[in-house]
């Protein structure tokens, strides 16, 4: 019948032999003392690295010698890290599918909008209303506002129609839309929302730009 061994064996047993040895090998009377030690090989498989190398005061192996843990190799952890899966429709492809090229994935989607964070709109305060220039060969004075989101983001709007009642710290409401000659410019500021004034005497796509319909935005009717 096999005793206890005492602390000074296990520490030259230990000298001679790797700590994975000792974490597979069974035979060891003092195996089942370690703290959230496997007894079998197939235990630990796929078990999280921080039981094996973080020292335990209830191991008194790993805790009086750090620097066995140290000394595995990546051979040895190999079974220990958790590697990644795919699904069962996301297995790679076979040879004969890459050579046929049945097996392509689309692309992962990139936003036009990314301040919006897959939002439909945000709201902000402007910082700045100032005019660009368009990209040539185009010529005019683009109305575009420096507007910083609830998100803390700080972003450049185009403010759509014909004039507009913004300035400094007016709060709006934008949505995505890039402007074709204007760089750097991916938000428009949506008209007749919060402080932004719909655009008077608008006639026809008035919900574009937050115009009411009333006797002065009628259209007239044409003589015959």
């Amino acid at each position: 019948m096999s005793s206890m061994p005492s602390f000074n064996a296990v520490n030259q047993v230990a000298a001679r032999r790797p700590l994975a040895s000792l974490l597979i090998s069974t035979k060891a009377p003092w195996i089942h003392t370690f703290h959230r030690t496997p007894t079998t090989c197939h235990q630990y498989h796929r078990a999280p690295l921080s039981n094996i190398l973080t020292p335990s005061p209830c191991c008194s192996l790993t805790s009086r010698t750090p620097s066995i843990s140290l000394s595995l190799s990546i051979s040895m952890l190999s079974p220990l890290i958790n590697l990644p899966h795919l699904p069962h429709n996301r297995q790679m492809a076979t040879l004969n599918q890459v050579i046929r090229g049945i097996r392509k994935f689309s692309p992962t989607y990139i936003s036009k909008a990314p301040a919006l964070h897959g939002c439909p709109q945000r709201r902000g305060v402007c910082l700045k209303i100032f005019n660009m220039k368009p990209k040539k060969p185009n010529s005019a004075q683009r109305k575009v506002a420096r507007v910083k989101l609830t998100s803390g983001e700080t972003v450049l709007c185009y403010i759509p129609g014909e004039g507009h009642n913004l300035q400094e710290h007016s709060v709006v409401l934008i949505r995505g839309g890039r402007v074709p000659d204007c760089p750097g410019v991916k938000y428009k500021v949506i008209r007749g929302a919060l402080d932004c004034a719909g655009v008077v005497g608008r006639q026809q796509s008035r919900s574009r730009y937050g115009t009411k319909k009333t006797a002065a935005n009628a259209p007239v009717a044409k003589k015959k």
